[in-house]
């Protein structure tokens, strides 16, 4: 049984690991589109943004 434990508290890590992660990842993606304004709705109907750089690859 401790063994099965062990792998759990793993899993447990990695998946922590995975969520701050992601959660720096999307503060970063937020901090980004408010530097170049991507977040307001363009009045014209066009936005600076549609030619944006998507995702990075990892």
């Amino acid at each position: 049984m401790p063994e099965e434990l062990d792998g759990l508290e793993k899993l447990l890590m990695d998946v922590q690991k995975v969520i701050r992660d992601n959660e720096l990842f999307l503060k970063k993606l937020g901090d980004d589109a408010m530097e170049t304004g991507c977040d307001e709705e363009p009045s014209d109907g066009e936005s600076d943004c549609d030619n944006a750089e998507g995702f990075e690859e990892l």
